[in-house]
């Protein structure tokens, strides 16, 4: 399966912490973990801790960064999604392009909630376990809603990702 861009690069950063700051968030968390503070933690045992913490990277939470987390987040309880910037950017287009190839009449919850199925389908397959669930929902939703035209939205939603997933598959 072809993977895409999302977003920008996840940016690491260095842990820079003054010594007063390490020993308090150290000080914190064997508070935490001990439940009673400690008066053994001194600014020798920052010094030891200073490599360490120098080398550490600070990783953005992976929600932030997977796409499918970002799509599966969006979803909306009813099943659907809106189609707004947020879902624009996971499928690797612009709301301007999702705009454009949305068929004429074609409500844009409706349009959003198929690009959402037709990406699933055609760029996560490999991870369907976690999805399956959200794509039911979703399908269930669109049939709810009695759109006369899943076959052209199909056709204009696969044109615009790129993929080439059945009407059927989707479970429409």
């Amino acid at each position: 399966m072809p993977q895409m861009a999302i977003g920008s690069p996840v940016k690491n950063k260095k842990a820079t912490l003054s010594k007063p700051d390490k020993l308090g968030a150290i000080s914190q968390t064997f508070t935490r973990v001990f439940g009673k503070k400690s008066t053994a933690i001194d600014s020798k045992c920052c010094d030891e801790l200073d490599d360490d913490l120098s080398s550490d990277v600070v990783q953005e939470p992976e929600s932030l960064t997977d796409p499918l987390l970002q799509l599966i987040s969006l979803q909306k309880a009813s099943g659907s999604w809106d189609m707004d910037s947020s879902v624009a950017n996971v499928l690797g287009k612009t709301d301007d392009q999702l705009a454009n190839m949305m068929p004429k009449g074609v409500d844009k919850a409706v349009w959003a909630t198929l690009l959402a199925l037709l990406w699933l389908y055609g760029f996560q397959l490999e991870a369907r376990d976690e999805w399956q669930l959200v794509a039911m929902k979703a399908a269930s939703w669109i049939q709810a809603q009695k759109v006369g035209c899943v076959p052209q939205c199909v056709q204009a939603g696969n044109a615009l990702l790129g993929c080439q997933v059945q009407q059927e598959t989707l479970g429409l």
